[in-house]
């Protein structure tokens, strides 16, 4: 079977008439990586300035911190932007379309305004509740002027996202990041502002951004308000928010356990495992970026649902190799680039990054409930989910501690992943490739295996041999079989296009 080779998706509504193609897919996942793989780079080489000004257990006090504004972002939020994503491919013109976009930019405004608002008065029991001391109060009030201003900076991505402006997109992200940066080094290590210095970033990066985001929106869309399309937003996200309460705590649960069971040093090394762990998540992340925004008029197109089952294999490779690179280089790289103190985060990583490939799979399964209206589903399969993961941090973080957290989120996951994927296939089947799938699995699975048995000591005897093993995952796929004819021919037609181009340099 051949790979499809089909027309551009477009940005509007013709797109449910317009072939798909997986060039116009990369070239927009792309646009989106520039961004978010700046960001990653510049949050990784900043590492050593970080873990210099900030002790692990101010790295412990920044890890709640983020999960107070993700339950903030995920319940006050309520998934408005995907409710634009929707509603913006299945409005009957430009005028509504315009319509639901300036509809939902206010309704984002005034959620963060409540928000902040309700908030406010109880910073100070917050603090107690979260941090166990009420001298983060302060702390927290500043917080909530940036989560405030992150709702309609949220929506300002969406609109650039469902339009398919990647390059904008990029634009804003990149500046937003450089002004991060300046910020970060100038109040950490020349104002000594300690941990107020991550936060006042947040809030004025935010507002820089807000009102960049003012003016690209209203300068391409007439300003209105209509109760009837915010009504209908809130009615399709809804779901959504309830299961952003389960998602919150599958995601940022474990923290809630560990707090009593694990010191601050721990839970800030716990932390810093996550976020090298996370770069499985970071890495789906401009996929997503992507895909959620224009997934609704890519399989309404013709080919559409040929390519929604292919892109699911592709996803699972890149996530798989990039969990492998993690596992064979999660020694060498945190003895690199942070204090000696950290030393312990590196034996978490791979785990972290296996538990985010399972997670990344089934919102891919997820999102079929999405492309019905079936938003509710979503909701009930998460807290299923959610009800395994909290019993599993109940049980097992008081006797295992960090290591029952993982293994918890991840039991949480492979949830998420199973009855997506199950339930999912009932509303809408999707003929998903899964013999490849299962060569994907064995063989990272066999190599993860092989350099956990021979792994050397010494940093320099470690990367080499990490070196080996990731080249030797690409191989074994190829001597499996794993490629189709079509996949074969691109991979020939690149090698002759980089062929000519190194030859004309």
């Amino acid at each position: 079977m051949n790979s499809p080779d089909l027309s551009p998706v477009s940005g509007n509504l013709s797109a449910a008439a317009t072939p798909v193609s997986y060039r116009r897919i990369i070239k927009g996942l792309g646009g989106y990586s520039v961004a978010m793989l700046l960001q990653r780079m510049i949050g990784f080489f900043l590492l050593p300035l970080y873990t210099h000004y900030l002790r692990p257990s101010d790295y412990g006090v920044l890890e709640l911190l983020d999960l107070v504004g993700n339950v903030s972002g995920l319940l006050l939020g309520v998934r408005l932007g995907q409710a634009v994503f929707y509603y913006y491919f299945h409005a009957p013109g430009e005028q509504e379309q315009g319509s639901y976009i300036s509809t939902a930019y206010f309704g984002a405004v005034l959620l963060g305004a409540a928000a902040a608002a309700a908030l406010f008065p109880v910073s100070g029991p917050m603090s107690s509740f979260i941090f166990g001391v009420p001298a983060y109060g302060s702390l927290l009030r500043v917080f909530l002027l940036g989560l405030a201003a992150s709702f309609p900076v949220e929506i300002g991505f969406c609109y650039l996202r469902v339009r398919d402006r990647s390059r904008d997109y990029t634009i804003v992200s990149t500046a937003r990041l450089v002004a991060a940066v300046v910020l970060n080094v100038y109040f950490l290590a020349v104002l000594k502002m300690g941990l107020t210095a991550i936060v006042w970033t947040t809030v004025i990066t935010n507002a820089l951004a807000g009102a960049w985001m003012t003016v690209m929106i209203f300068r391409d869309v007439r300003v209105s308000f209509s109760w009837r399309h915010l009504n209908e937003m809130f009615r399709y996200s809804l779901p959504l928010g309830v299961s952003g309460l389960g998602e919150f705590l599958l995601h940022f649960g474990d923290r809630i356990f560990l707090r009593p069971n694990v010191s601050l040093a721990a839970l800030g090394l716990y932390g810093l495992a996550y976020k090298f762990g996370m770069l499985v998540a970071y890495a789906s992340a401009p996929f997503y970026t992507y895909w959620n925004a224009q997934m609704v008029g890519i399989v309404r197109a013709p080919g559409g649902e040929r390519v929604y089952a292919r892109t699911a294999t592709y996803v699972l490779l890149g996530l798989t190799y990039i969990t492998l690179l993690l596992a064979v280089f999660a020694h060498p790289i945190i003895a690199l680039w942070t204090a000696p103190d950290y030393a312990p985060a590196a034996t978490f990583i791979p785990w972290i990054g296996l538990a985010y490939v399972i997670r990344a799979m089934g919102s891919y399964f997820l999102n079929t409930f999405l492309l019905e209206k079936r938003s509710s589903a979503v909701a009930r399969i998460t807290w299923l989910a959610t009800i395994v993961c909290l019993g599993g941090y109940a049980l097992l973080v008081p006797r295992y501690k960090l290591w029952g957290a993982v293994i918890a989120t991840t039991a949480g996951f492979t949830v998420i992943f199973i009855a997506g994927l199950w339930e999912s296939q009932r509303f809408r089947h999707f003929d998903y490739e899964y013999r490849r799938w299962a060569k994907i699995a064995v063989s990272g699975a066999v190599i993860a295996g092989l350099h956990l048995a021979w792994h050397p000591a010494g940093f320099w005897p470690n990367a080499a041999i990490a070196c080996l093993v990731a080249v030797l995952f690409p191989l074994s796929l190829i001597l499996m079989g794993f490629l189709d004819p079509g996949e074969r021919q691109s991979i020939r037609q690149l090698r002759q296009l980089l062929g000519r181009y190194i030859r004309r340099a």
